[in-house]
């Protein structure tokens, strides 16, 4: 199961019907400009971050993996309680080491933008290179 670990945007959970509506009508002269009809006002529903979470441990997911973030540490104490494993994805070297120490399993690099290979983790190195990304355990 994959997660998209909300806490980037936390105005999102004031985006209702009458706001999205609104937006709409304040961009309808572009849709205009542009020959095409404007979308419907979108259902929002904010997204619970730890209900999904919760959701998906108590379901039996054996494995977690979180995207753009770093999971609280409640979320991840609660997997390891239910031996669920963890993945995450880490766009900058600074990122791995804070995934690192939030006691993630394995942590994939992400988001290469240069052509020489970024900083990574000796321990995520061996756990790619070896092929034993669900047997690795964090060090400490």
């Amino acid at each position: 199961m994959n997660l998209w670990v909300s806490t980037s945007d936390p105005q999102l959970t004031f985006i209702n019907h009458d706001i999205a509506a609104k937006k709409i009508v304040e961009l309808a002269q572009y849709y205009a400009e542009l020959g095409v009809e404007a979308p419907p006002v979108p259902q929002v529903v904010p997204k619970n971050f730890k209900a999904q979470c919760y959701a998906a441990i108590n379901a039996g997911a054996p494995v977690l993996s979180f995207v753009y973030g770093i999971p609280p540490a409640e979320i991840v104490a609660e997997c390891r309680r239910k031996s669920v494993r963890t993945i995450a994805t880490a766009t900058t070297p600074e990122e791995a080491i804070e995934l690192e120490r939030a006691g993630i399993d394995l942590i994939v690099a992400s988001g290469l933008r240069r052509r020489r290979p970024p900083r990574i983790l000796p321990s995520l190195t061996c756990a790619i290179a070896h092929g034993e990304w669900l047997a690795h355990s964090s060090p400490g």
